[in-house]
């Protein structure tokens, strides 16, 4: 059930009507604002603000039945002052008396709502009370509405201050959202119901109300989502309708017009309606009219009142609505994109002749806007009509990009058949490739179908663009230098549009081989032309900002990283793509691990993940799942990791494809996690030797500083060492310089490195080092800078929101200890016996094993093996 309904958002307007009440200046305030956007309850909190102030308080509602009876308004608040030869102004008077000894004393605060169908009595005596200071008076005013010239008045007259609540921000509808839903909502949802409510908080109300009642809302792990469209129920079809009012025949055919043609040009309205009913229209809020370059065209004034409309309109209405549609738009001609697209779109309802060719260009443009559904229907009128070759491989396309794996193959299998040339060769291959490892995750396959097509095509142009095909086959199976030799002359020779996927490929690689610039440099020709519609799948803008992305991560510009990924997502949400959107989310998820949020990256990875299960891409949910299970563990939750890790085995997906090194990576933080220290130590030595075997030293660097931070230092420093003179930026000297300090034990090196990661936005390593700082400051006895450096590790780890790693335990656990504790605990977990601690001391064996004791009682462990996990890596 939906929880008490939050007021959020309107922190200033209640801020302002304190000040105003509190100031003497003015005696009312008037909240204007259109219907539905929260003005009574805004009211009623300033009513309870009055409250604590001391002052009485009433609350009248004004109706439109109430409207032909004099007084009628404030009837509920007042006896009868009617009389023999009763004066209209002694009327006022005596009602403002009785209307004043309600405070019985105090001051009067009278709320007025819906002030613009008061009476004319009612809204003279509103007016006078303010102007008399008898009370002080808070009136909502709806902004389309005409309300009574007293009303007016008030602000006219300076009596009042005018405040316009506006509808509520995407921010204030999230803040709403979680308030009553009781956790966070997923960032499509909160874009489907901010675009759908457009910020009117009662039509918000009724549309969550509709969700949970359908069950199309549910909370799924955590996370508030929708299956589907926001539902209408019969509350909020109601609440439209009202507000949609009296309307003559003509109005209602724009209305309806627009319901189903969602913008038109005016000229065309004007067929169905003159200019003063349009004018009419617009005052009231129910269209909208802008300019598109030239073409003055016409939306509905709020996007839910084209679902009622289609809701409640009849078939056979709708279809003759459609048909006159389609009708104007082929005797004018389809100048634009979206005309041929609303037009094919109205002819494929209510049927008709159009060519092949349009119906292609159509569901081209629904693609490149990701409405699937209708592209596939399109496609498939475009194939029943002769579209040929092109309409069937453009079907086979956007199943694709709805995950249908097995299908897709079985109809690009029978389509390589019937290619014509190269060309058409290539362009089938292309969608098999794509299809075997974004919805089969059989990259070895990839492999196989682009290299039989090689022996097949010698138009040299297509063998390139099959190169480079080839190429992201070898990339996504882990094989990043064979796919840097097969893109070598490919790249050297250039190319346009059609070579988006091998310049993308070698940005991928080479940023991956820490040479950044270069990657930056390469990826950016795979931008696409003007035209969205024109290249093979509609996912290309994205493509340059991932490899940006990456390299920006890699050379340590982690905060520009996380902004241009989140920028991506938040694009992507808008633009309704879901399979843009979950790769962006997993960018944004692999980002904010550098950085050590691991609430917000896991956040981002369990959205991707349920994406992607949406569109089954099988490679993609194995990537978001690695990226889930290192977030868990980094958050210190072994049972969420390894939920994870167990999701991602079942999928039962090739151990040595591209995330073979990410996944060991994985394991290891999900087993530390879980206290298998040992265990964690050989999934890092096999990433590492996996990493360098590839060549992939971008990655082998990420492993290797995880194992000096995890307390193996001495076996990554040189390593890391030789890894900073070969990655460029500034990550890869900063970890080289981390692991000598954490082997030298020297806080002052510790605290410069935790600068250093903290000036690159790298949060948790910022933590860590100055942890470890802490620590070797405590064991040298130097207790005031040792507080000081747990302090900073302190503030800087609340910034990771929950991360947990031995660095920052050993804060906490080295804390309850004394110098000499840590200092023979130290020693004892680097493996020295008691006789050769005591001796290095120059204590007796019996004070070892006393320290020792103590050591173990504090620290909850029962072994000399735990006391390094236990301890840190320092």
């Amino acid at each position: 059930m939906i929880g008490p309904w939050p007021l959020v958002g309107r922190s200033h307007e209640l801020e302002f009507f304190g000040d105003v009440l509190a100031g003497g200046e003015r005696s009312a305030v008037v909240l204007t604002g259109r219907a539905g956007v929260g003005k009574t309850r805004l009211a009623l909190e300033c009513l309870a603000i009055a409250e604590t102030r001391g002052m009485a308080t009433a609350f009248v509602r004004a109706t439109a039945a109430a409207r032909s009876l004099p007084l009628g308004a404030l009837a509920p608040v007042l006896p009868s002052v009617e009389g023999p030869g009763l004066e209209p102004t002694d009327m006022l008077r005596r009602a403002m008396d009785a209307v004043v000894a309600l405070g019985r004393g105090r001051p009067l605060l009278l709320v007025v709502d819906d002030a613009h169908l008061l009476d004319d009595a009612s809204a003279a005596l509103v007016h006078y009370m303010a102007a008399s200071r008898s009370a002080f008076v808070v009136a909502t005013v709806r902004a389309d509405s005409r309300p009574p010239e007293a009303v007016v008045a008030l602000w006219k007259d300076e009596l009042a201050e005018r405040v316009e609540v506006p509808p509520l921000d995407p921010a204030g509808i999230e803040a709403v959202l979680v308030g009553a839903l009781g956790g966070p909502v997923s960032a499509a949802t909160l874009h489907q119901l901010s675009e759908r409510s457009a910020g009117n908080a009662l039509y918000l109300r009724e549309l969550v109300r509709a969700g949970l009642e359908s069950g199309g809302l549910r909370g799924d792990d955590g996370i508030w989502r929708l299956s589907g469209p926001p539902p209408v129920s019969s509350r909020l079809a109601e609440l439209v309708e009202s507000r949609l009012g009296m309307v003559d025949d003509r109005q209602r055919l724009v209305l309806e017009a627009l319901a189903f043609g969602e913008r038109l040009g005016v000229r065309c309205l004007l067929t169905v309606a003159d200019e003063k009913q349009l004018d009419d229209l617009e005052e009231r809020g129910l269209i909208v009219t802008a300019y598109d370059g030239r073409r003055l065209e016409a939306t509905l004034g709020h996007p839910l009142y084209g679902d009622v409309i289609r809701a409640r309109i009849p078939a056979r209405r709708a279809e003759a609505v459609l048909k006159s549609l389609a009708n104007r738009v082929q005797a004018v001609g389809a100048r634009r994109r979206e005309d041929a697209l609303r037009f094919a779109t109205w002819r494929l309802e209510v049927g008709g002749d159009m060519p092949p060719e349009l119906m292609i260009a159509a569901a081209r443009t629904a693609r490149s806007r990701w409405d699937l559904a209708l592209a596939e229907r399109l496609a498939h009128a475009a194939v029943d009509a002769g579209g040929g070759f092109d309409a069937a491989l453009l079907g086979a396309e956007v199943a694709l990009l709805q995950g249908r794996g097995e299908e897709v193959e079985a109809q690009l299998a029978a389509l390589m058949t019937t290619a014509a040339d190269d060309r058409q060769r290539v362009q089938v291959v292309s969608a098999r490739v794509d299809n075997f490892i974004r919805a089969l995750g059989r990259t070895e396959d990839a492999l196989r179908v682009a290299e039989e097509a090689e022996a097949l095509v010698t138009d040299p142009a297509v063998c390139d663009e099959l190169a480079g095909k080839r190429a992201y086959a070898l990339h996504m199976g882990g094989r990043r230098g064979e796919a840097l030799e097969v893109l070598e002359p490919v790249l050297a020779r250039g190319g346009g549009p059609e070579l988006a996927m091998a310049w993308y490929t070698g940005g991928a690689c080479l940023a991956r081989s820490g040479r950044f610039a270069e990657a930056v440099r390469v990826s950016r020709k795979c931008l696409p032309a003007d035209d969205p519609t024109t290249g093979p799948l509609p996912y290309r803008p994205s493509l340059h900002d991932i490899v940006r992305a990456t390299a920006l991560a890699g050379a340590g510009e982690l905060e520009e990283a996380e902004a241009l990924a989140a920028a991506d997502f938040a694009q992507a949400v808008t633009g309704g793509s879901v399979t843009v959107q979950a790769v962006a989310a997993i960018v944004v998820a692999r980002v904010q691990l550098a950085r050590g949020d691991v609430a917000a990256a896991a956040a981002h990875a369990r959205e991707a993940r349920d994406l992607f299960r949406q569109r089954p891409f099988r490679t993609l949910v194995h990537t978001a799942l690695i990226y889930l299970a290192m977030a868990e563990a980094l958050g210190g939750s072994a049972d969420g990791a390894r939920a994870a890790l167990d999701e991602l085995d079942r999928m039962g997906m090739p151990t040595g494809d591209i995330n073979a090194i990410e996944l060991r990576r994985a394991r290891a933080w999900a087993e530390l996690a879980a206290g298998n220290r040992a265990a964690a130590h050989t999934h890092l030595q096999e990433a590492a030797a996996l990493a360098r075997y590839r060549g992939d030293v971008v990655w082998e660097s990420d492993v290797v500083h995880d194992l000096a931070r995890l307390g193996w230092a001495p076996e990554a420093v040189d390593r890391l060492q030789e890894l900073a003179g070969i990655i460029e930026g500034d990550m890869a000297p900063a970890r080289a310089a981390h692991a000598a300090a954490l082997v030298s034990g020297d806080p002052a090196a510790l605290a410069d490195v935790s600068a250093a990661f903290e000036a690159m936005g790298a949060r948790l390593l910022a933590a860590e080092a100055a942890a470890s700082a802490a620590v070797a400051l405590r064991r040298k006895g130097d207790l005031r800078r040792a507080a000081a450096a747990e302090q900073r590790a302190a503030t800087l780890a609340r910034a990771c929101h929950g991360a947990i790693t031995p660095a920052l335990r050993a804060i906490e656990t080295q804390a309850v200890l004394s110098s000499r504790e840590i200092e023979v605990a130290a020693l004892a977990a680097a493996g020295q016996p008691n006789r050769e601690i005591a001796g290095r001391l120059s204590v007796s064996v019996r004070t070892v094993e006393n320290h020792l004791q103590r050591v173990y009682e504090k620290l909850g462990v029962a072994r000399r093996a735990d006391l390094g996990q236990a301890l840190g890596p320092v």
